[in-house]
């Protein structure tokens, strides 16, 4: 339930920052646009609502968390709810049922995509073996991230959710036309963490499906995007790029180097990606 309307939100946060009203409206619209605004709740554009929020230095998405009360939606706390965060069947069947029920009762594609994304991803955990690139659920997913030219987080979240289902074209298609053009009008804040998932699933991939092309192609293109990652998210990125270089080429520089790298994600505590390189690490090194 929403504690306020637009308008005493505006003058609520304009006022936290010891902005007058003609500041806040100079060169954007006139005072009495926003005193009628802010004190009578009076219409005005969705422009003018922008460009005050720009002035405020106030995302779009934060002004719609506030607008809100603070109050998570049903869908966003449902988008961070997957499968792969659970190993137990009864709650992920529950999590299976729960989308679909709320698809029917509502209609909205929201439920239904991520009932799709859910349902891959409990028969991927089940037998990882197994390609499901052509099954009826990964036809559907494909066929929609196909015909949304602009792309926005739900539809990255099906890439990175799914990206097991996707063939390396259209990985390095979405990045080239889809993703890029995403961080034009997307926080930073939030598309950094997205974008960082993202790449990590891509380098574990191309490690699974033994595609060289596929990691030279983020290495050779990418590597600026990690410049002001977090040091963790560096740490992983020379990772992978040193256990590409060791498949590449047998060097004990460079594992010395890989196993300098693991022994800190050690420590990091992150299990689950100590494993992962290590396993092909080993393979690596193995006589041949």
């Amino acid at each position: 339930m929403r504690a306020v309307n637009h308008g005493k939100l505006i003058k609520k946060l304009r006022s936290e920052r010891g902005i007058t009203q003609n500041q806040l409206a100079y060169g954007i619209s006139s005072r009495g646009t926003l005193a009628a605004f802010e004190n009578r709740g009076s219409r005005i554009s969705f422009d003018i609502l922008i460009q005050y929020l720009e002035r405020m230095n106030i995302t779009l998405e934060e002004y719609s968390f506030l607008y809100m009360d603070s109050h998570v939606s049903d869908k966003r706390l449902l988008a961070k709810k997957m499968i792969h965060d659970t190993t137990d069947d009864e709650s992920a069947g529950k999590i299976i049922n729960n989308l679909y029920s709320r698809y029917k009762e509502t209609g909205d594609n929201f439920y239904y995509f991520t009932y799709l994304m859910n349902d891959l991803l409990i028969q991927f955990l089940h037998d990882q073996e197994k390609d499901f690139s052509t099954s009826e659920e990964a036809t559907i997913l494909k066929k929609h991230l196909e015909s949304v030219e602009s792309w926005g987080r739900f539809e990255l979240s099906i890439l990175i959710n799914c990206l097991f289902i996707f063939e390396t074209d259209f990985i390095i298609n979405a990045i080239n036309y889809r993703i890029k053009k995403m961080k034009l009008f997307i926080d930073n804040t939030y598309f950094s963490s997205d974008w960082n998932s993202f790449i990590f699933n891509v380098l574990r991939l191309s490690f699974i499906r033994n595609e060289p092309y596929l990691r030279s192609y983020i290495f050779k293109n990418l590597e600026s995007s990690f410049l002001d990652s977090s040091t963790f998210d560096r740490t992983k990125y020379v990772s992978f790029k040193l256990l590409h270089q060791l498949k590449m080429k047998n060097d004990s520089n460079v594992l010395n180097q890989l196993n300098a790298m693991l022994e800190a994600i050690k420590i990091s505590g992150d299990d689950a990606l100590y494993q992962f390189i290590n396993e092909f690490k080993e393979k690596c090194i193995s006589p041949r």
